[in-house]
């Protein structure tokens, strides 16, 4: 006859199952360094056995860094603008769809609570200007 696991037992393979899976997903999210550390070394290298040495692909490295910076420069600057106005149009979305809900929200609150007392903020969901 073979023994039925008992409840302390279940538990103790799932904690150690849950434990190995936690392992596990460290070692793949730290595994992204290790690649990291290995592309550096590789680069590394072949810098190195450039070194000392005038060679065209310094005047390249050169000339595609100070193209590519202003260009780069440019990208993030817009990059930056497009966020800001993006920010800026979902802060009135939500502000307007908070004001649009409003009594919609309020009317169930009271019926679920008729003796709630209200927060007293602004139909736009802010704080109110006296505090």
């Amino acid at each position: 006859m073979s023994k039925q696991p008992t409840n302390s037992q279940e538990g103790r393979d799932f904690l150690i199952r849950m434990k190995k899976l936690d392992i596990l997903q460290d070692a793949i999210s730290q595994s992204k360094w290790v690649f990291l550390t290995i592309i550096v070394w590789i680069a590394y290298l072949a810098v190195d056995s450039l070194s000392g040495e005038w060679t065209t692909l310094d005047i390249g490295i050169k000339a595609i860094a100070r193209f590519t910076s202003w260009r780069l420069e440019s990208f993030l600057f817009l990059f930056l603008l497009f966020a800001l106005a993006g920010w800026w149009r979902e802060k009135g979305l939500r502000r307007r769809e908070i004001e649009r809900f409003h009594d919609i929200s309020e009317k169930y609150e009271k019926l679920i609570d008729p003796n709630r007392s209200s927060s007293l903020l602004t139909r736009q969901g802010q704080s109110r200007p006296e505090d």
